[in-house]
């Protein structure tokens, strides 16, 4: 309900304010098909005004980062199948994966897209206890 009288300069600033909906929210040009299905899917998954454009950035490096990870994974996955891996082109393989899953951390919990930024610790025992899935071991009859 709007008050009585003249608005203010702000208020008729705030009034010409449009907000994008989340589906207009398209991946930028920079990121191939594959970087841009993450990028939607990510964009999907969150309210409308979850990223701004100070945190698109950080999103578009999460998707090219998603992406290399795989593809690092695939090129460890391939180099296991053969019958003399080279030890050394492995270990290099890993570590580059291993950087890929770290910069994919951080950034994902910069844009609170982790499960660490959704629950504090005991909100997270408390949901995790709620849940029903999997008997633990020691619950299982034998």
């Amino acid at each position: 309900m709007d008050k009585p009288g003249r608005k203010s300069a702000a208020e008729r600033h705030l009034a010409s304010v449009t907000v994008l909906p989340v589906g207009q929210l398209k991946p930028p040009d920079e990121l191939t098909e594959e970087q841009g299905k993450i990028w939607t899917e990510i964009v999907q998954s969150k309210p409308d005004d979850w990223f701004g454009r100070d945190s698109h950035a950080l999103l578009v490096n999460y998707c090219i980062a998603v992406i290399r990870r795989r593809a690092i994974t695939r090129e460890i996955e391939r180099k296991m199948g053969l019958k003399r891996p080279n030890v050394g082109q492995l270990e290099k393989l890993h570590e580059m994966e291993r950087r890929q899953i770290a910069t994919i951390s951080s950034l994902s919990t910069k844009m609170r897209l982790s499960q660490q930024s959704k629950y504090g610790p005991r909100a997270a025992d408390t949901a995790s206890k709620h849940y029903p899935g999997v008997q633990k071991p020691w619950e299982q009859s034998a």
